[in-house]
Formats: structure tokens, C-alpha cells, sequence
């Protein structure tokens, strides 16, 4: 899977390159991970970027964020696990 299309912090980078390579219908989809201090009532979370919510499917670009404190601290080994 290129990775190109993907932004990845380097702190995740092979927990999240493994965990897209179980769903390669992803494989030419933009996806940003980003770390946030607090998602209410969840440790992650996917959406659309606002700028391609009106696109159609094909074309939307994503957003993944992760609670920092999740991702960094305890469980980045286990993030594969939740996706």
C-alpha cells in the first residue's frame, strides 16, 4: 500500500501502516492522524475533512483523531487492536 496520500505522525507510523493494510480499499484514500488532548466519550475517531464533506465518497478526504494521551501513553501497540 503507497502510503503517499497519508499523513502519519512518526510516533504511530508503524501501528498505523499495519493497521491500513487490512483494509486496502483505503489504499488511494487521503487520511490525516492527528492527536487531540480530548474526545468526548471515545479515545478515537474518524470523520471527513470539512472541505470534501459535499464531494462524493470516492473523492472525501479523512481525518483520524486519536486522544493523545491513548496514543502515546499505554497503547499505541494496541491501537491495530481497536481499528
Amino acid at each position: 500500500m503507497t502510503l503517499t496520500d497519508k499523513i502519519i505522525p512518526e510516533s504511530i507510523q508503524a501501528e498505523a501502516e499495519k493497521a491500513l493494510s487490512y483494509f486496502p480499499e483505503l489504499a488511494n484514500t487521503p487520511i490525516q492522524f492527528r492527536f487531540k488532548d480530548r474526545i468526548k466519550k471515545s479515545t478515537m475517531q474518524a470523520q471527513p475533512l470539512l472541505s470534501s464533506f459535499f464531494k462524493s465518497r470516492e473523492h472525501r478526504q479523512y481525518v483520524i483523531l486519536l486522544m493523545y494521551l491513548f496514543a502515546v501513553g499505554f497503547a499505541v501497540k494496541g491501537l491495530v487492536k481497536f481499528w
